[in-house]
């Protein structure tokens, strides 16, 4: 009952290793050893009683657990079979099995049938237990772990998981598991795929596009919030960039309407609509956006911004607007005439860059 409180492993190890224990045991001192054990009956008693205090269970609860216990036919079997002795393996009964498998750590204190330091609860007490350990609706492990540190009965553990999965407020209350990330491929040429979202800095709203392959980003400030003006911007961009393969936007009333869809198929584009409240799913959009938002709040002139952010370099260390347009774009940064010279991009070498950079987010992601 000592040891309880602790959780140890036994190791074996050879006599020919413990030199000094060997020793000292072949040559042990003369001395009277008490004809009694070294716990004395007081002893066991007052640590009996110290394991009934410190059990978290109320004196009313304790005693209607001891009052169960007492009419209780199977616990009083047990009582006896600690008391008296375990009879052997195949004079078991089946009621008695499971409790024959945990009789090393069986106990009486106190008149109580005790498993380790835990109270046994006949089954007439089961359920309302099991309601007293969900109190607060806690989750699987914390009511779990209040079950282990006071009361004991065999498959308390299922019986504890099955609560919590079968409480129909904590199903209704439960969040949502993350998924695994699910990147995108990557395109093989620009302007392949788009992503479209809005976004609003004061009481101005943006329509932001980017491409998937170069990340290029296009900002069009709206008049109005309609489909008919989105659908205006984005002729305005396409007529200046070429008509996608495929658009994905979110699930607004600007995208997701009759309107929008006969646009897509006048254009000769695809609409992919993605999950509504999952903003993740669009995640190149937001991204993009997240960056524009950024460079509107803290640049005096956006344009300036936007400039500064398609001529900077990615991964690949191709800038977007190189990728985009095969060429690099004159700033207010001095550079050579040479390096305004259109180059061919090394395609593959981004999409495999690219195809890492996305890998790698995956990672961190799920991880």
């Amino acid at each position: 009952m000592r040891l309880m409180r602790f959780s140890y492993s036994i190791e074996h190890v050879a006599g020919k290793a413990l030199l000094c224990p060997d020793t000292l045991s072949r040559a042990p001192l003369p001395m009277q050893t008490p004809d009694r054990d070294v716990l004395c009956e007081n002893k066991l008693e007052y640590h009996a009683m110290s394991v009934i205090a410190d059990l978290p269970i109320t004196d009313p609860v304790l005693n209607a657990v001891r009052e169960a216990q007492r009419t209780d036919p199977l616990t009083q079997a047990v009582l006896r079979c600690v008391r008296d002795g375990w009879p052997q393996p195949r004079d078991v009964s089946p009621d008695l099995t499971p409790f024959f498998k945990q009789r090393g750590s069986l106990s009486v204190v106190d008149g109580l049938l005790v498993f380790e330091s835990r109270v046994f609860v006949p089954r007439a007490l089961q359920q309302d237990m099991l309601t007293r350990l969900h109190k607060g609706h806690l989750g699987e492990t914390k009511c779990l772990g209040r079950a282990r540190a006071s009361v004991w009965w065999p498959g308390i553990a299922a019986r504890v998981r099955q609560t919590c999965a079968d409480c129909q407020i904590c199903a209704k209350h439960r969040p949502q598991p993350v998924e695994p990330l699910m990147p995108s491929t990557v395109p093989d040429r620009p302007l392949q795929r788009l992503a479209a979202d809005l976004c609003q800095r004061g009481a101005h709203h943006y329509l932001v596009v980017v491409d998937y392959y170069s990340r290029y980003p296009e900002v069009a400030k709206l008049g109005s919030l309609s489909a008919t003006g989105v659908i205006n911007k984005l002729r305005d961009i396409m007529g200046r960039h070429g008509v996608p393969e495929e658009l994905r936007t979110d699930n607004g009333p600007q995208f997701d309407c009759a309107e929008f869809r006969d646009f897509a198929d006048e254009a000769g584009f695809r609409l992919t609509t993605m999950s509504p409240h999952h903003s993740q799913s669009n995640g190149q959009a937001e991204a993009a956006v997240k960056v524009v938002k950024r460079i509107i709040q803290k640049e005096t002139d956006p344009f300036q911004g936007l400039l500064a952010y398609r001529t900077a370099p990615t991964e690949s260390r191709y800038s977007p607007a190189e990728l985009l347009m095969g060429r690099r774009l004159r700033t207010s940064v001095p550079t050579l005439g040479t390096n305004l010279t259109p180059a061919t991009v090394d395609s593959q070498h981004h999409r495999v860059v690219l195809g890492e950079r996305k890998e790698k987010a995956k990672a961190n992601f799920d991880r």
